[in-house]
């Protein structure tokens, strides 16, 4: 299903990811501001869409929480960025791939960081350092798979 929403831009499956998030959602602080992971600008180019962007966007609705684009993935490197062709140790490595967009108040909220996909979990670790180091109160994510690595 998530291949299918990635690559094949069908949305609909992005329906049933948040139907999903909805039934299993365990979270220890209800949050105030849903904060997708991001891809790669290429990809999201390549592909037509943000796709976590919009299932952070349906969940928002949902929620009634708003959810918002704050942390961006660098353009640079292009080349090696493929996390699927990657050893665990290569994956593991100390990247610095994420940065927060100026000018945004993300001081004492509390966060949800929605990936589609962890295996490692280093984006999502990445990320929830950036907020945190940022003024976020409080950093929470879910993914909608988990892999075995």
């Amino acid at each position: 299903m998530i291949k299918l929403f990635k690559f094949s831009k069908e949305v609909k499956q992005a329906r049933t990811f948040v139907g999903l998030l909805l039934e299993s959602l365990s979270i220890n602080t209800f949050p105030e501001l849903i904060v997708p992971v991001p891809s790669h600008p290429v990809d999201e180019v390549k592909r037509g869409f943000a796709h976590m962007s919009y299932v952070a966007y349906l969940l928002s609705a949902k929620l009634n929480i708003p959810s918002e684009k704050v942390i961006f993935r660098k353009f640079f490197p292009v080349l090696k960025r493929n996390q699927k062709i990657k050893t665990k140790k290569e994956r593991i490595q100390k990247i610095d791939r994420f940065y927060l967009r100026k000018n945004v108040d993300i001081k004492d909220k509390n966060i949800l960081l929605i990936d589609d996909v962890r295996t490692t979990g280093m984006s999502m670790d990445e990320c929830a350092k950036i907020l945190l180091l940022n003024g976020a109160a409080k950093v929470e994510g879910v993914s909608l798979a988990l892999t075995a690595f």
